[in-house]
């Protein structure tokens, strides 16, 4: 009774041991969606790469800030794409999801605006009215002397 107790354990343990080996499937990790650089300008390319999921599963990638894409994972389960960052300032959340294994990982993106041009030098509005000014002046003056020129010759 007591070999045969032992040949029925070693049973088990022969068909649970591949089980075991295979609880993570033909996954090579887990899920991972990764962006080359987490912050960005507007409208700048970025490489996203993801892992982990089945060999030639198609990847759903959904973008936050606005757009949905696919993209198929090669033999070993990764993928590569290029999205464009939006022009306007935020957080973005890319997601990807695998269609047949339902896997899921989101990465995160800040789109930054550039600072403004500094302002450099006076500001030159008052002395061009000045001028302006000065100007019309002279040539208000030089109109009136033209006028008594003209009386003083005729007289």
């Amino acid at each position: 009774m007591k070999k045969q107790f032992v040949v029925f354990g070693a049973v088990v343990l022969a068909l649970a041991a591949p089980m075991v080996a295979q609880a993570d499937g033909p996954y090579s990790g887990p899920p991972d969606v990764s962006i080359d650089d987490p912050t960005s300008g507007p409208s700048q390319s970025l490489t996203v790469t993801l892992t982990g999921f089945l060999p030639d599963e198609v990847i759903e990638v959904t973008n936050s800030c606005g757009g949905t894409g696919t993209v198929s994972a090669d033999g070993t389960g990764a993928a590569t794409l290029v999205v464009t960052a939006p022009s306007t300032a935020g957080t973005c959340n890319l997601t990807g999801t695998g269609r047949t294994s339902g896997r899921t990982d989101v990465a995160s993106f800040v789109v930054s605006l550039p600072p403004p041009i500094p302002s450099t030098g006076s500001n030159s509005t008052g002395i061009l009215t000045l001028g302006l000014e000065v100007a019309a002046l002279g040539t208000g003056l030089v109109g009136v002397a033209a006028i008594r020129r003209r009386r003083t010759a005729l007289a």
